[in-house]
């Protein structure tokens, strides 16, 4: 058990503090480790940095708009120097993440919000009124205005692909465009699905292949990038609602309205494994970080973990309270944190061995998301009334970002993190070792 007043002592020594209607203090919180590992044994892992070794500071707070009920969405760029926000009903602004200051506002027809960085951070991707538009992020020029015809769904979400020379655009019906980035002219019309419910789209990690997802016709489909013809159709009982590709882009994974998840070949759609196990729907999947293991969130309240090139279940990750709606694997590959339906908690545990390592618990309301940092240290937990800050590695709590909430996001270098905050702001903080 932890001994709150020694760690409040901790926390106040160590974690430094800009005033800007925002503080850093200890919630009501309880942290809980598995036996295997008690507190007095996490000096001697690997890691030796300890949570109180980290200071936390409020570097910027930014004014994304007069609208302060609205929720931002918050995008970095690949290298971490801009940082693009927007709420729909004002321009999307472009910051410097450094030094917190506006560098540019995108003047667009519409409304629109930021959603995705090219891979090389040249260009960014904004999404509004069933339209996406592609934007010169050094200048804030519109490069593109991806409309689209009839035969296009609304371009709800976008996917750049590996290379960032295509762009996918989709959104809730059956279909979605495949466009060049350089000229902005339509490609493809891919999906082609037959009922309602479009899902997902999704580009292989080689980049040669597009997997798309229907609830409506029970079916995922495989194009080729290039061409956008069809190669093969992935029929099902359910419908489907996730798909995923393996890191050697040679495997495609689903899972549908059932409780069992797919394996199939990406090359010629035929079925390799089955992996069954669950009782009920699965929710969300997640490849490890080497590509080696999936996890599984499911209905049934449970994990699980599973060796992508055998089919086989490694553990199941029982203890959850409720479904399982959400699982994520730390930079590292070594912890998976899981959400379940309280939804107040969090939980993270040990790959190698299934067992759990913390509980993590110190949220009022429902916890929205959950997100490790690039560099393996931290664990942000983010929701309507605060953002958390934990050890990724023990659990260890580490700061309550008074003022803050969600969406939370790391920079790719993992030492700064964003936040949603108060009267329509959105919160810089270093996060630093000491």
């Amino acid at each position: 058990m932890i001994n709150l007043t020694a760690l409040t002592g901790i926390i106040t020594n160590v974690i430094t503090l800009c005033v800007l209607a925002a503080v850093v203090t200890e919630p009501a919180f309880t942290t809980s480790f598995a036996r295997k590992y008690p507190s007095r044994t996490l000096a001697m892992q690997t890691r030796q940095r300890r949570p109180s070794e980290i200071a936390v500071r409020l570097r910027a707070a930014l004014t994304v708009n007069s609208h302060t009920s609205d929720t931002p969405l918050i995008r970095f760029s690949p290298d971490g120097r801009t940082l693009a926000t927007g709420t729909g009903k004002e321009p999307v602004k472009l910051w410097d993440s450094k030094t917190g200051k506006l560098r540019i506002k995108v003047i667009q027809e519409g409304a629109q919000v930021p959603k995705a960085f090219s891979p090389d951070g040249r260009i960014l991707a904004t999404t509004g009124s069933g339209i996406a538009n592609l934007v010169d992020s050094e200048t804030g020029q519109l490069i593109a205005r991806l409309a689209g015809n009839k035969n296009l769904s609304n371009a709800d979400l976008v996917e750049f692909s590996p290379d960032g020379k295509a762009v996918l655009t989709y959104g809730p019906t059956n279909n979605a465009g495949l466009w060049d980035t350089q000229s902005g002219g339509l490609r493809a019309v891919i999906g082609k699905h037959k009922g309602p419910g479009f899902i997902e789209a999704v580009f292989s990690p080689n980049g040669q292949t597009i997997v798309t997802a229907c609830d409506g016709d029970k079916t995922a489909k495989l194009w080729s990038a290039t061409t956008g013809q069809l190669r093969a159709s992935l029929v099902h009982q359910v419908g489907v609602h996730s798909v995923l590709f393996t890191a050697d882009s040679r495997r495609v994974v689903t899972a549908s309205l059932d409780d069992v998840g797919r394996i199939w070949d990406a090359e010629t759609g035929q079925l390799r494994d089955t992996l069954q196990g669950h009782r009920n729907t699965i929710y969300e999947m997640a490849l490890s970080p080497d590509g080696r293991l999936l996890a599984t969130a499911s209905r049934d309240g449970t994990a699980k973990l599973w060796d992508v090139s055998t089919g086989k279940l490694k553990s199941t990750l029982s203890g959850n309270d409720g479904a399982v709606l959400n699982v994520t694997f730390s930079a590292d590959g070594r912890t998976l944190a899981t959400l379940s339906g309280s939804k107040d908690q969090a939980r993270l545990w040990n790959v190698e061995t299934g067992e759990l390592k913390a509980t993590l618990s110190g949220h009022k309301n429902r916890i929205d998301e959950i997100s490790f940092s690039p560099d393996e240290r931290l664990l942000a937990s983010s929701g309507k009334d605060a953002v958390l800050l934990w050890d990724a590695f023990s659990g260890e709590f580490v700061a309550r970002l008074q003022g803050a909430h969600g969406p939370a996001e790391f920079s790719p270098d993992g030492r700064t993190l964003a936040t949603g905050g108060e009267k329509g702001t959105v919160l810089l903080w270093d996060l630093t070792v000491k």
